[in-house]
C-alpha cells in the first residue's frame, strides 16, 4: 500500500515536469547576443529610441526585454539579452 501511494505521489509530481523543463531549456537563450537562425520574428515595435522584438522557434519565445530595460536605465541581469519562455498559442505554429 505504501509503495502504491509513493508511486502515485511521484507520478503526480512529474506531471508538471515537462513544462518546467521547457522553461529551463528556453532560459539558456538569455545570454545569446543573437538568437539562432531557427528563430523568426513574430512581433516588433518602436519604443522611442529602442526597438522591441519578439522571436520564436516554435518551442521557445524570446523578447529583448533586458536590453530595453538597460536602455531606459532599469535594472536587468548582467549578461542577459533575452527573456525567454516556452512558446504558447500561435507561437507554436512558427515551428516548421
Amino acid at each position: 500500500m505504501n509503495v502504491t501511494a509513493g508511486l502515485s505521489l511521484a507520478m503526480t509530481g512529474l506531471i508538471g515536469l515537462p513544462a518546467f523543463a521547457a522553461e529551463l531549456g528556453c532560459a539558456h537563450y538569455a545570454a545569446f547576443k543573437k538568437l539562432p537562425a531557427g528563430f523568426q520574428e513574430i512581433a516588433s515595435g518602436d519604443l522611442g529610441g529602442v526597438e522591441s522584438f519578439v522571436l520564436s522557434n516554435g518551442d521557445c519565445t524570446c523578447n529583448n526585454g533586458p536590453v530595453i530595460a538597460r536602455r531606459f536605465g532599469r535594472p536587468a541581469p548582467v549578461g542577459e539579452n533575452w527573456s525567454c519562455r516556452h512558446a504558447i498559442g500561435d507561437e507554436v505554429e512558427v515551428k516548421q
